[in-house]
């Protein structure tokens, strides 16, 4: 995992839109709650939770809290070392029911979502 702010040195734009999002400061939703040890509500606020190279913890991987590029879009070391040849996993609607889904997140409706977001 390269982290967000790698893939925004050629994605300003889109970083932009992610820094002013949610997905940018989802560690303090469980922060406020005491839940940023709960395993199993960190794996959906931050990124690559469970493998290889991905988040720990907040003390041994603190770069790689809150959804991050990578969380959605799969690792980008390949792809930001060959951007041409390596290109990074597409998204649709199913892409957010990982996390979004009815218990997690029941108010959760796709379109008024993704304007929040869309990049």
């Amino acid at each position: 995992f390269v982290t967000s702010k790698i893939c925004g040195n050629c994605h300003s734009k889109e970083f932009s839109v992610w820094r002013g999002s949610a997905h940018a400061h989802a560690i303090e939703v469980l922060k406020k709650e005491s839940k940023e040890f709960d395993t199993q509500c960190v794996v959906c606020h931050v990124t690559g939770s469970g493998q290889s190279g991905g988040f720990q913890n907040l003390y041994q991987s603190p770069r790689l809290v809150n959804v991050q590029c990578e969380a959605c879009h799969g690792t980008g070391r390949e792809h930001s070392q060959n951007p041409t040849a390596m290109k990074m996993e597409s998204l649709s609607k199913n892409s957010c029911l990982v996390c979004h889904n009815k218990s997690n997140s029941p108010e959760f409706e796709f379109f008024s979502y993704w304007k929040m977001i869309k990049h």
